[in-house]
Formats: C-alpha cells, structure tokens, sequence
C-alpha cells in the first residue's frame, strides 16, 4: 500500500541516482587520476633545460658578439633562436598529429642537442647564429609539445595548475640560465675574436624585408591555395582564437623589447659585470614564476578567468608605467623591483590566455590553435627583441652624435661607444657623464614600447568571450 511514508524511489533506484551524481562530481577528475606523472615530470626538466639555454643567451649576447668582433648583430642570437622556434612550430603541430605528442620529442631533442653543439663550437658569428636557429627548432618542440599534450591528459580546471608547473620550469630555467651565463662568460669568456663586419647586419633590412614578404606569401597561400592547410586561418575567426593569437605577439614584444636590454643597462649605468648583469634578469624570472601559480590557483578556485587577466594587465603595465619614469634617471639598483612587478602581471596575462584559448576551441582543432599561440609568442619575441635594440640603438647613437659631433674623432668614438657596452669606463669622468645620461635619455623608448605593446592588448583581452571550465 502507497501511502506518505512510502519511497518514491526504490532502493536500487536510490543507489543507482546517488551513483550517477558521484559519477558527476567526480567527471573532472576523470583521466587525471591516471596522468603520467613520470613523463611529465621528465618532460619538466626539459623545459628547464630549453629556457636555461635561452636565457644564458639572452644575458650574453652582448659579450659574445664582442668576441666576434660583431657586437651589432648581437640580436641576431636571440632572433635567429625565435625564427627557428617559430618556423618548427607548425611542423610540430602536424607531426603531434600523426605520430603523437610523446613520438614527436626525441627528435625535438636531437635538434637541441645539435643546436647548442653548434653554437659552443662556432669559429664565426655566422655559425654561432645557425646553431641558435638550429637549438629554437628544438626547443620549440621541447617546450611547447608538453602544453598541448596536457590539454589531452587532464581537464581544463587541472590544465591551469598544470600549465603552472610548466611555467614555473620555464621561469627557472631562465632564472638559473641569467646569472649562469654571465658567471661562465666572466671566467672562461670566449675562444675567437673577428672584427670584420657581419653579412646580417649589412642586410638586415632587406633580410627583415625577406622575412615579411615570406609571411605575406605563407598567409596568402594557406588562406587560398593550400589543400591542407598547416595553420587552417577559418580556425581564427572562431570564437577570438585570432584575437588571442594577436594578443600574444603584442605581450611578447612588450616583455622582450625591455627583458633584453636590462643587463646592458646596468652594465653601461651601474658598470657592473658580466656575471651580475645577468643576475638582475632574475626577478623578473621570480615575477612570472609567482604570477603564473598565484593565477593557476585563482582558477582553480573559481573557474573564471576573464577578470583576473585584464587585472593582471593593468599590474604589468603599472611596473612597466614605474619603469619608464624611474630608470631614466639614474635608479638604485633595488628599483630592478619594478620588472618583478611587471612579471606578476604578465605571468597572471599568459597563463589565464593559455586557459582562455584551450577553453575556446574544439578538441579536434585544440593542438593546431595551441601551436599557433605558441608561434605567435615566437614572432612577439622576435619583434620585440628586434625593436627595442634597433630604436634604442638609433636613438642612443642620434643622442652621442648632439653630444660630440660629427669630427672624426667624435665618429670614432661613438663608434667605439656603440660596439663596446665597456668601453666608456676608460673615458676620462667628462666624457663618462656625457654617454651615462645619453644612454639614460635613450633608454625610455625601451619601456614606452612595451607600454604601447600592453596597451594594445586591453581592447583585444577585454573584448574576448569568457568560456565555461568544465
């Protein structure tokens, strides 16, 4: 008999319902309790190693262009790196296809390890460039392979605590790569010494020139004549996948038009060492570090995203405003505390984009959209790089050139100013002051370009869609 005491639901049903909601609550974590701890923690040390070597570059530059006789085309070893990241990418995007992420490695390692053989053994700068587009074909596998595998093994709410791991491996590889450098360059420094003139930067107009007709014609021919497209362009109009790329260009050029100049800063302002020049890229490397987990946990926490990227936007560009007003004229070294504040913003900016994009495209589509961020990263890098030394260099040679003329002896010692980052600390204290406050004057630009960078970034984040976490 049916009566207000009697079960709605047998008690069968009942257990098969309270199954059922477990199975719900317990869908996100599905696929994670088996994640491949083993390989991602190798894959980690990877990524380590990766950014270690671009970051001993980065703060070395300089002094190995010196010892090459070549100190103007000294951006050329970062560039050459970028173009070799870049240009890999979308092989890789096509080989995570066919053959899987985890096959796809090794030979993204033996491209490392050849790359940086290369380099260390170079007799010219030509060959020191090669080996370093020859280490980025293989560091753009190394690093970027692992973010669009963890897109397949775990669910969005854990990819972001994932993608924390994978950037703070990345932030100590750079961490670690700064001062090493610096330290090793110091005490061994370099085996050759040229002093002819280099082809590329005879040329560097007309390669950038190259460069942009070769991307110009790569679009065209992936928008309207290719079959099967490697970087399918439809895939940008869909959902601010394209806005996001185009995000990532701009935040490059901002972190990189100021991240390569820091050590030549105080090496020209504060007369430092080659070694500690490298040390002062470490808070920043701490900024990302802290951004990124303090981010990976906010989403976690509440599934959103959005907000938390235009704030961390407006902290970035908060240092990058301090930057630009304080070190012109003439900073404590302390004040190198405003690139840790811009870190934390910029750090916060990538990985809640990274989470944004992943969020935005279909499965099927997710390693193509994940590899063309990461080559958009590559181009902001090279951009970057490229502009803040080009203008900073035009403008700083334009300053020396009011101060001590046109003469012969003026010339040559601008000349001498501009290919030796050292060579005023052997002016007499007249001339020192003269170069220390016409490079101060030519520094601004450095900052204001990524200023303008970040800036251009608010309207394209803050117009994005937010996508549910599930």
């Amino acid at each position: 008999m049916i009566d207000e005491t009697t079960h709605l639901l047998s008690p069968n049903n009942e257990r098969s319902l309270c199954s059922d909601r477990e199975g719900a609550g317990s869908e996100l974590e599905k696929g994670y309790s088996g994640f491949d701890w083993a390989f991602f923690l190798v894959a980690l040390l990877g990524i380590f190693i990766a950014y270690c070597d671009e970051s001993f570059v980065i703060a070395t530059h300089k002094e190995i262009a010196y010892s090459f006789g070549q100190i103007s085309t000294s951006y050329w070893l970062v560039t050459g790196f970028n173009l070799g990241w870049a240009i890999a990418l979308p092989t890789y995007g096509r080989l995570y296809d066919t053959y899987g992420g985890k096959n796809t490695l090794l030979p993204a390692y033996i491209f490392g390890a050849v790359g940086v053989t290369i380099t260390g053994t170079a007799k010219s700068m030509q060959f020191a460039i090669l080996g370093r587009f020859i280490a980025g074909i293989g560091s753009s596998g190394i690093t970027d392979l692992i973010t669009v595998l963890i897109t397949d093994m775990a669910p969005l709410r854990r990819v972001a605590m994932l993608r924390m791991y994978i950037g703070a491996a990345s932030m100590s590889g750079i961490s670690a790569g700064a001062p090493l450098g610096g330290f090793i360059t110091g005490l061994v420094g370099w085996r050759c010494a040229f002093t002819e003139e280099s082809f590329l930067y005879e040329k560097k107009w007309e390669l950038m020139a190259a460069l942009v007709l070769f991307g110009a014609f790569f679009i065209l021919d992936e928008a309207f004549w290719a079959e099967d497209p490697w970087i399918p362009l439809k895939l940008a109009v869909n959902n601010g996948v394209g806005i996001s790329w185009a995000a990532q260009v701009l935040l490059q050029i901002a972190t990189f038009s100021l991240i390569t100049n820091v050590g030549e800063f105080f090496v020209r302002i504060e007369y430092v060492s080659t070694s500690t020049a490298g040390v002062y890229i470490v808070p920043f490397s701490l900024g990302m570090i802290a951004g990124g987990i303090l981010s990976g946990h906010l989403i976690k926490r509440s599934g959103r995203y959005k907000f938390l990227s235009v704030s961390c936007l407006g902290l970035s560009l908060t240092g990058f405003l301090l930057i630009t007003f304080r070190w012109p004229c003439g900073p404590s070294q302390w004040e190198v505390v405003y690139t840790f504040i811009s870190a934390v913003g910029l750090g916060g900016v990538f990985s809640t984009q990274f989470v944004g994009l992943a969020a935005s495209v279909p499965q099927e589509s997710s390693a193509t959209a994940i590899t063309v961020y990461y080559m958009s990263q590559q181009l902001g890098m090279i951009g970057g790089t490229t502009l803040g030394a080009t203008i900073s260099q035009a403008v700083f040679r334009r300053g020396l050139l009011r101060k001590f003329g046109a003469s012969e002896e003026g010339l040559e010692t601008i000349r001498k100013v501009l290919s030796d980052t050292r060579f005023a600390q052997s002016l007499p204290g007249h001339a020192q002051q003269i170069i220390w406050s016409t490079y101060l004057e030519s520094f601004r630009i450095v900052p204001i370009i990524s200023l303008c960078a970040e800036l251009l970034v608010l309207p394209l984040i803050s117009c994005l869609k937010e996508h549910p976490l599930t």
